[in-house]
């Protein structure tokens, strides 16, 4: 599985090259060199998320996660628990909505380049 960046498209090339100014590019050193171990990255993670349920908890906030059919995407919502208010969206609604009627288009051949 190749992994991911924050955008969602797969991450291209390796470490990448370094060109200095009085020789050529070498590679790169790895980035899992400077990682910590897994298990140490791990109980991290665990610890951010525990924090980030804690702040969540106390300020009367939830995350909620929703898979939109249309647009192929995970939309994931703060919502206020007390009022029921979506605080922020990522994907904002304005870019679902824009995501939607693009793929509407598609569908419908309207994105289509004919040369004639």
């Amino acid at each position: 599985m190749e992994p991911l960046a924050l955008n969602g498209l797969p991450r291209t090339g390796g470490g990448g090259a370094l060109r200095t100014a009085d020789g050529p590019a070498r590679p790169a050193p790895p980035a899992a060199a400077s990682a910590p171990p897994p298990a140490q990255t791990v109980a991290m993670m665990r610890q951010a998320i525990d924090n980030a349920n804690r702040a969540l908890v106390e300020k009367g906030r939830e995350l909620t996660f929703e898979f939109d059919d249309d647009v192929g995407r995970v939309i994931v919502k703060l919502v206020d628990r007390n009022t029921g208010e979506v605080l922020r969206q990522v994907p904002s609604p304005e870019m679902v909505e824009i995501a939607r009627r693009l793929e509407r288009e598609r569908a419908a051949g309207a994105l289509l380049r004919v040369r004639a």
